[in-house]
């Protein structure tokens, strides 16, 4: 039985995610094979769906574009969660009759999001423009704007949304699917599959030349929809012409300096494999 292997290209990034291929068995998110309880399921598919969100965000999303927060003035609060949706669409609807008038195409994430103590408001990251037109639109309260910081990989950006948007402001219950939704025009990235050419793959997993792995993105585990073991992990293009210092003082550039830092991320990759291991 060999593995099969998915490859996303986004933006900045690459993921990988292997895992094994069972006659009759589906992969992906939906039912649970049996006997998988529903806070294992919830949790898998929360986790689907960061991983598309983040991967979403590099695609689409670079350092001229902004994050939005609009939050809303005390005495300003919706009182309904229909009262919520009304003002998120006709959020939106202002923005692209901004976007048009500009002569910008708009692309869009948005979620919901509750403070600390519930007090709900809007997360969006939008395509580049004055932000001080878009503070105009607003009359609910104020607009927390700023670029998106310019390493081009947002899964830390995407995992605050995420957690942030985890309450269905229709129900007011935890949310266990996709918690986000985007504009049409977004690119969606999908994947490559191939077939691994052996019957398991190497373990840790390796970077690529030109890219180095992020050790926090490495998650290796049983799959509660297959049954089947699985690796994902996420690669990081580095920045051209790289620069290094060691810690002996040697200023390390190009081709040396890329080297030196797969190397010391291979030793980083390595730790937090077999803790993960550890953990399955």
């Amino acid at each position: 039985m060999k593995y099969i292997k998915k490859t996303y290209r986004a933006g900045a990034t690459i993921e990988v995610w292997k895992t094994y291929r069972r006659e009759g068995r589906h992969h992906g998110g939906g039912a649970g094979r049996g006997g998988e309880t529903p806070e294992t399921m919830a949790r898998y598919n929360a986790k689907l769906s960061y991983r598309e969100m983040t991967r979403t965000i590099n695609a689409n999303f670079g350092p001229d574009d902004l994050y939005l927060t609009p939050t809303y003035r005390k005495g300003e609060r919706p009182a309904t969660p229909e009262d919520f949706r009304r003002d998120r669409e006709t959020f939106l609807a202002a923005l692209r009759r901004l976007y048009k008038r500009e002569g910008i195409a708009l692309k869009y994430i948005i979620a919901y999001g509750y403070g600390k103590r519930g007090a709900p408001h809007l997360h969006l990251i939008v395509s580049g423009i004055d932000p001080r037109k878009i503070a105009r639109l607003w009359h609910r309260g104020s607009i927390y704007a700023v670029n998106l910081y310019d390493n081009r990989e947002y899964s830390g950006l995407a995992w605050y949304l995420h957690n942030q948007s985890r309450i269905d402001p229709a129900t007011g219950q935890e949310m266990t699917g996709r918690r986000w939704s985007g504009s049409r025009n977004l690119v969606r990235p999908q994947p490559q599959v191939e077939e691994g050419s052996a019957k398991r793959w190497r373990e840790p997993p390796q970077s690529v030349k030109g890219y180095i792995i992020d050790p926090d993105s490495i998650d290796a585990g049983t799959s509660p929809v297959s049954g089947m073991p699985y690796l994902f992990y996420r690669l990081l293009r580095l920045p051209p012409n790289p620069h290094a210092m060691t810690p002996d003082g040697r200023l390390l550039r190009d081709d040396d300096a890329e080297k030196w830092l797969r190397q010391q991320n291979a030793a980083e990759v390595r730790r937090k494999f077999h803790t993960e291991k550890r953990r399955c």
